[in-house]
């Protein structure tokens, strides 16, 4: 049954809630309709008879439904919002019917307790596992970095505990199903559900980076994905235990349990996927002597972590290297190996070449001939090149059956320069210029050849002056800055001492650290040292990479160090007795370059973690090829002229800044491209000339000016006229003699523009013209009556 709540009247905010406490029965089995903005719900509770078993709430404003507010914890009546327009049908109907309403959700998509899903509550146990084993029983915050696998290996804790013979191949295990209202073939709260069967979940470990992947959550899915394939293969490899009991069971899934339980107490703290994976070998070792090692490897090569796979920091999840491959001691050779390789490049401006194997029939042993007179015998070898040139690279592979060969040519050349035109613009325009035979990226610099930005094109602006630029063809990755900016991360001051403090940082390619952010308590010379290894006590380094001596001003500035960090691996930079501005606290490790470099912490010995010494705002360069420079200029130009005349023919001086090309136009329709050209007009009348240079430019600027010709009569035949004083301060009179006639007087600018016009009258022999509010220059009065006319120029000053 359904009672209306309304107090009969048009809709306003209290509609419904009169009805509410004035007495109308609302107990028992009655859901009741209420229209309005009141705090209904405190009011039905509020009211004598208050007993609804539900509430429907009609929107009052046009419009969907929307979440209803209110938190008093008193109130437990359910309620739901429908829209205006349904909330009209249901009042419609209840005024000349019995209405009854079943408050039914067919979506789904309503709150559902998660105890009633095992797998949710396995998921989060699994969590206290993982965190307190990783790193060790006395560390239990080893799982923040942008790989870790939490989230994988509480969702694979979930599954094992919800095992049941048969989930292997097409059955489709989701995780949260229930919770997030979808059958238990749905795919769950994850990007796919869980199976071996790629048709269902194809990911791999080079998803990882994917945009559609989430961290923690997507991260650890991709894990789980390859745990839960690695679980079925010891199935397989064993058998399961009939019920899957986890408990006394000696099934594949019993050994599953076993290495990844045991992996999380041997591998490192903030552990990488690929650690993730030696952990499970290492855990075969100590636990069945390697038994299941090449099960376990063909699992996780066959979801992209094989043998060949990069982890790269296990603070990024962007640059992993999948791959798929077995190491040789799981391949059994049966035929001749077949040779296959790629070169990052074939086509280079990069000295420096990666090559990768990529042969097949189990290879086993690798010899290089990179084309230059050197040799290498490892798999997947670097090799830098001395100089330009087109090399043949070739590469043998054997294995006990035989041998095979390949080669590839690989070209290394430096990049193109590329070319800008010189251009015109008229004077304070602005211009953007773009370079053309640009194989790369577009670097720009300014007359002192120093570096402005990297973009396709270069905004010029407001141009008052002649300027000289350069472009260089850049082949290679945009430099990158390491945080934090400056030293306001937390406490600290200058530090001068004998104790080294350094920045522990490692390495994922070589580099150039190009310059850094410091604050220096006086001016002087510091010394930056780039050391291998990691510092952890303060001491001098003793494996010196490189450093530099730089002159630094008293203050915050940006110095350049270009420090060359020569290969992967780990590194610290840093100086004793350099008087620079250090953080004693507020460091907030790690601090991450992706794909460059990783700062861990620094070498203090009682806080590594707190402390940050002297390099902020770090600028690193991965190896980039640069061109030989281009060099052009930006001219600015201006279009103006003065002109003189005598009746129909006036004279034109062109007085542009920087021209080379003239175009006039005389306004009767006659042009010029002379420089100075003298044009005589075929009548009488006002024209507009209007002067346009550098017609060839990226921009045109025209002057215009007002001129009249006349042929006519002087009108000083007629009359006597006197204009003074001449120059002028303030007024200047003009006196008539014997005036018969209307006299029209017109003041003009020296552009020939119409500033001032007023009339002397028939009879009236004098008036004054009050210049007194115009800036100083040339100005001509022009009196005029009928066909007679006369002309004065005039100083204001």
């Amino acid at each position: 049954d359904l009672v209306l709540l309304d107090d009969g009247t048009a809709p306003d905010a209290n509609d419904g809630c009169e009805a509410a406490t004035n007495g109308t029965s609302i107990n028992g089995k009655i859901a009741i309709l209420y229209r309005g903005n009141c705090t209904f719900v405190t009011k039905v509770i509020s009211a004598q008879n208050a007993g609804a078993v539900a509430v429907i709430v009609v929107n009052n404003q046009t419009g969907s439904p929307f979440s209803m507010g209110g938190t008093d914890p008193s109130i437990t009546i359910p309620s739901v919002m429908i829209s205006d327009v349904d909330g009209a049908t249901l009042i419609n109907s209840m005024s000349s019917n019995t209405v009854n309403v079943t408050l039914n959700n067919t979506s789904g998509n309503f709150d559902k307790d998660g105890d009633f899903d095992n797998g949710i509550i396995a998921h989060e146990y699994g969590h206290g596992i993982s965190t307190r084993l990783t790193g060790g029983s006395t560390n239990s915050n080893c799982l923040n970095n942008e790989e870790q696998m939490g989230e994988g290996w509480s969702d694979w804790f979930g599954l094992m505990l919800t095992i049941e013979p048969g989930d292997q191949g097409s059955d489709i295990r989701g995780i949260g199903t229930y919770a997030n209202g979808e059958s238990t073939t749905g795919n769950g709260i994850r990007p796919a559900p869980y199976s071996t069967n790629f048709g269902v979940n194809p990911y791999t470990y080079g998803n990882t980076g994917d945009g559609n992947i989430s961290v923690p959550h997507g991260v650890g899915f991709i894990y789980c994905t390859v745990l839960w394939d690695m679980t079925w293969e010891l199935i397989d490899f064993y058998g399961g235990t009939p019920d899957m009991n986890l408990y006394s069971g000696t099934g594949g899934n019993n050994v599953a349990m076993a290495l990844v339980t045991e992996s999380l107490k041997l591998q490192p703290c903030n552990p990488g996927m690929l650690d993730g994976r030696d952990a499970i070998l290492q855990a075969d070792q100590l636990l069945y002597g390697g038994a299941h090692r090449c099960v376990i490897w063909e699992a996780f090569a066959n979801r992209g972590f094989g043998f060949s796979a990069s982890q790269g920091s296990a603070s990024s999840r962007t640059d992993q290297v999948e791959a798929f491959d077995l190491p040789p001691i799981c391949q059994v050779p049966t035929n001749t190996p077949t040779a296959a390789f790629n070169a990052s490049e074939l086509v280079s401006c990069n000295q420096t070449i990666q090559f990768t194997d990529s042969s097949f029939n189990v290879p086993q042993t690798w010899l290089w001939d990179f084309g230059d007179g050197f040799t290498d015998t490892v798999q997947n070898p670097s090799h830098t090149y001395a100089s330009s040139g087109v090399y043949t690279v070739k590469l043998v592979v054997g294995n006990i059956i035989g041998s095979d060969s390949t080669t590839l040519t690989v070209t290394i050349t430096l990049p193109p320069t590329p070319y800008v035109a010189d251009s015109d613009i008229c004077l304070g325009d602005s211009l953007w210029v773009t370079a053309t035979g640009v194989t790369g990226a577009t670097q720009w610099y300014n007359s002192a050849d120093n570096f402005i930005q990297r973009s396709d094109s270069l905004l010029i602006t407001n141009v008052g002056s002649t300027q000289t630029f350069y472009v260089r063809n850049v082949v290679g990755p945009a430099p990158q800055f390491a945080p934090p900016a400056d030293n306001t991360i937390g406490s600290g001051g200058y530090h001068v001492s004998g104790y080294h403090g350094a920045l522990n940082f490692t390495a994922q390619t070589p580099f150039t650290i190009k310059s850094a952010w410091v604050d220096a308590q006086g001016a002087g010379p510091r010394t930056i040292v780039l050391a291998s290894g990691t510092n952890t006590n303060g001491a001098a380094p003793a494996n010196v990479v490189q450093s530099v001596t730089v002159n630094l001003q008293n203050g915050p500035q940006r110095v350049t160090l270009d420090l060359e960090v020569p290969a992967a691996g780990d590194y610290n930079i840093g100086g004793s007795n350099v008087d620079l501005y250090r953080n004693n606290g507020g460091a907030n490790y790690p601090y991450v370059v992706p794909g460059v470099m990783t700062i861990n912490n620094s070498s203090a010995t009682t806080n590594p973690v707190g402390y940050y010494y002297y390099l902020y705002d770090i600028e690193v360069q991965e190896p980039q090829c640069l061109s030989s420079p281009d060099t052009f200029t930006v001219q600015p130009f201006t279009s103006n002229f003065t002109l003189s005349q005598n009746l129909n023919t006036v004279s034109f001086t062109s007085t542009s800044v920087n021209a080379t090309a003239w175009n006039w136009d005389f306004g009767d329709g006659n042009t010029s491209t002379l420089e100075n050209p003298v044009h005589t007009y075929a009548s009488a009348g006002t024209f507009t000339v209007t002067l346009y240079t550098n017609g060839d430019a990226s921009c045109t600027y025209s002057s215009n000016v007002t001129t009249t010709i006349s042929s006519t009569s002087n009108l000083t035949n007629n009359i006597t006229i006197d204009i003074s004083p001449n120059p002028v301060k303030e007024f200047v009179g003009i006196q008539l003699g014997y005036n018969m006639e209307d006299i029209q007087v017109r003041l003009y600018s020296s552009t020939g523009q119409l500033i001032r016009q007023q009339m002397i009258p028939a009879l009236q022999d004098r008036i004054e013209m009050d210049m007194s509010t115009y800036p100083s220059g040339l100005y001509s009065i022009q009196l005029s009556s009928g066909d007679k006319q006369y002309t004065e120029k005039i100083i204001k000053e």
